[in-house]
């Protein structure tokens, strides 16, 4: 698996769950978890997991710019993963 260097990734910084997480069933009863990160722990575990560098958005997302949610779907011991950004009026996928 290729690993990912974040240069900028600020792994101390923390900021408030706003109570987003939720879990969605679609048909045959899969279901996708959707999950705020909420610390540049969170974002490089998930920059790792999915080979980008979210975690450039750490001092983004601590300072009330931005949030992040990772959406995951486990099926047959591996994960479907997407990751969603939100702004004030704007949304999309890293």
């Amino acid at each position: 698996m290729r690993r990912v260097s974040c240069f900028s990734l600020d792994l101390y910084l923390r900021w408030s769950n706003h109570g987003w997480d939720w879990d969605y069933t679609i048909e045959r009863g899969v279901v996708w978890t959707f999950r705020e990160l909420t610390s540049g722990v969170e974002l490089f575990e998930e920059g790792q997991a999915m080979s980008h560098c979210v975690g450039a958005y750490a001092s983004h997302c601590a300072s009330n710019h931005g949030n992040l949610l990772a959406a995951t779907q486990p099926r047959e011991g591996h994960d479907y993963r997407a990751g969603y950004r939100l702004q004030a009026n704007y949304s999309s996928s890293w």
